[in-house]
């Protein structure tokens, strides 16, 4: 793993005097959250990383939450006015449908890293298929540095007080300086377990803002 920090132990890109660093960007990607991605095989030629089932799982509750709106609002309907109309209940359980459906699609893509195969790819797919889709993916000798950094968000109470949150985002930083987010979580400790073991796997750069 190759490290990057200053005597005082307090990361700031401009020391490190690289190119892809200064063309990289160091803000949260405000785009993307919520991706709770996380270990969960790892051998000597590859590494997936998916969201536990249990976070799925939460996420199929909106899901099935729209369902039963929709069944019971399209029967109430019925029942008052004597006619079908499923819009009805659209129009009350679409949206915790849409919301979950949409949500699992996305929480249950893997991140793959194979070194057999010489490539990374966010996606179902298992076998070199994937290099003539459109899922997102490329070579793991574009993977210039790991990055983590931190994304403070903040919430409101009922009596107004602010409160802020934070979540630690993981990039794959690429030759050109672009970025691909892997993860987006609430936990230090593990955001950095696991963007290190994603470096020293990968060899490359880690470049860690979180501390100092």
């Amino acid at each position: 793993m190759k490290y990057n920090r200053n005597q005082k132990n307090q990361f700031n890109y401009r020391d490190l005097k690289d190119k892809v660093a200064d063309n990289t960007k160091w803000t949260p990607d405000n785009k993307i959250t919520g991706i709770n991605r996380r270990i969960r095989n790892i051998t000597n030629t590859k590494i997936e990383m998916k969201v536990p089932i249990i976070i799925l799982f939460i996420y199929s509750i909106f899901t099935l939450v729209g369902i039963i709106a929709f069944v019971v609002f399209t029967i109430s309907f019925y029942e008052m006015v004597g006619k079908f109309s499923p819009l009805i209940g659209l129009l009350f359980g679409g949206i915790f449908i849409y919301f979950g459906i949409k949500t699992l699609i996305e929480q249950s893509v893997t991140a793959t890293f194979d070194k057999e195969v010489g490539y990374f790819w966010l996606g179902r797919n298992k076998t070199r298929k994937f290099i003539e889709s459109k899922i997102k993916h490329c070579p793991l000798s574009d993977i210039y540095a790991i990055q983590l950094i931190h994304n403070n968000y903040m919430t409101l109470k009922s009596n107004s007080n602010k409160t802020y949150h934070g979540t630690y985002e993981m990039n794959l930083i690429l030759k050109n300086s672009n970025r691909i987010q892997i993860f987006n979580r609430r936990n230090r400790k593990k955001s950095q377990s696991d963007a290190k073991k994603i470096a020293d796997f990968l060899g490359v750069y880690y470049w860690d803002t979180t501390v100092g």
